[in-house]
């Protein structure tokens, strides 16, 4: 009797180790490995030289960065290839860069976006209030 209560626990001890070790190997987190993505980094610049502030997105996703006051910018995750950054500022036309197989610096210069303005304030009438005093 004392040799199936044994063997009973080998066996269960075996299913879990075997479930523990399918659990790591198909997690997304522990399956990815940084040989599989590459850390990306660049420089955002105009005509006139590096932009601050300019929001650097993974397409489809909620994972991005931003330039600092010298317009680099470090990717916070790894990237695979076929993965899309886009690169978006206020007043300039959005850029959409695919990452290739030999792709670790990215150098992007945005092109200013023309704004216009609907509508003009009529500055030729003084203001007056709509409410009367009497």
């Amino acid at each position: 009797m004392k040799t199936l209560v044994t063997i009973k626990n080998l066996r269960t001890l075996g299913v879990m180790v075997f479930v523990l070790v399918a659990s790591l190997a198909f997690n997304p987190v522990h399956a990815q490995t940084e040989a599989e993505g590459k850390t990306i980094t660049g420089v955002v610049s105009n005509s006139e030289g590096p932009i601050a502030e300019v929001n650097v997105m993974l397409k489809g996703s909620r994972v991005g960065t931003t330039t600092d006051k010298d317009g680099a910018f470090t990717f916070p995750m790894p990237l695979s290839v076929g993965d899309q950054l886009v690169f978006t500022y206020l007043g300039y036309v959005t850029q959409i860069y695919e990452i290739k197989e030999d792709t670790t610096t990215i150098a992007i210069t945005l092109a200013e976006d023309a704004i216009e303005f609907v509508g003009a304030p009529n500055t030729d009438q003084p203001y007056k209030s709509k409410r009367v005093k009497e």
